[in-house]
């Protein structure tokens, strides 16, 4: 459990530096066009991080609301898909514009359950150290 817990705590600090980076590296060099990174380096992070959270973490350690996030990744993926095979730029340009509003909201959602995750898991070390 406390491997677990070990892990939850990478994985936030993991998503912390994801957002915060591209935040310092756009005040140190004057281009706040930097910024998108944020949107490719936060959304590799946590989709790295949904997937080995599905492949490892035990089901009774998850939130509950980890599978309406996986299942509106698997959403996007889905549409992602199907604008590079159907070649409408219409579905493209949709695509885009939903995804740069609603990114923010998907990282912040993802990261709130997350804290929510590991604060369970430190519980449940906390409450085996009495046991």
């Amino acid at each position: 459990m406390k491997t677990t817990l070990l892990f939850k705590q990478i994985d936030m600090t993991l998503q912390i530096i994801a957002f915060v980076a591209p935040i310092t590296i756009a005040i140190c060099i004057a281009d706040y066009t930097v910024l998108f990174g944020m949107y490719i380096s936060v959304g590799a992070v946590q989709f790295t991080s949904s997937i080995i959270n599905k492949m490892l973490l035990d089901p009774f350690l998850k939130n509950d609301t980890r599978k309406y996030y996986e299942l509106c990744l698997a959403g996007i993926i889905a549409l992602t898909f199907l604008a590079c095979i159907t070649h409408v730029p219409a579905i493209g340009e949709v695509l885009l514009y939903c995804l740069l509003f609603a990114t923010p909201f998907m990282a912040i959602w993802y990261f709130c359950f997350t804290v929510t995750e590991m604060n369970n898991i430190r519980r449940m070390v906390d409450r085996k150290q009495y046991v």
